[in-house]
């Protein structure tokens, strides 16, 4: 993770500033991270938070902030890759992401196939990482999946 809960950056597309407000790693792509801009008192309105790429962001305040000391990201015992059951609907599925809000909750992106109709419709929903349990463990031996870029644009223009 290049940034921290809580640390200040700027998007290098869009040039909005903001602070992390969530980091999400995901099984395919790089990181990305929830910036969320500050409060506009002269309007009195809260700005939408992005998600944005971790290739498109750069530090402004560099350092740890005070918020990270507080949230540690950690690897739990749950791994990208694994099938695990929502204990409170039931639904089993494939993680495919992983996010830590700024509140210290963590989620988890969940990816199951459809049936009937819809067997071959992927479908996604967000679950508390503490009301999962773990069906089956990605293996050691097995071939986890190689990060691959999200197609965006950052890695093929420069933008100065």
């Amino acid at each position: 993770m290049r940034f921290q809960l809580g640390q200040k950056v700027r998007c290098n597309i869009t040039e909005m500033e903001g602070k992390v407000s969530q980091i999400s790693k995901h099984i395919y792509s790089q990181d990305r991270y929830c910036i969320q801009p500050p409060y506009n008192k002269e309007k009195a309105q809260m700005p939408s938070a992005h998600f944005i790429d971790d290739a498109s962001l750069e530090a402004v305040e560099g350092g740890q902030s005070t918020l990270a000391t507080i949230h540690q990201y950690r690897d739990g015992d749950i791994c990208l890759g694994d099938v695990v059951k929502d204990t409170l609907t039931g639904m089993e599925g494939k993680v495919t992401e992983r996010s830590l809000c700024l509140n210290g909750c963590y989620r988890l992106r969940i990816t199951y196939m459809g049936a009937g109709d819809n067997a071959k419709h992927a479908y996604h929903t967000w679950v508390e990482e503490k009301g999962v349990e773990v069906v089956k463990k990605i293996a050691e031996t097995d071939t986890k999946p190689e990060q691959r870029s999200t197609g965006s644009v950052m890695e093929e223009v420069s933008w100065n």
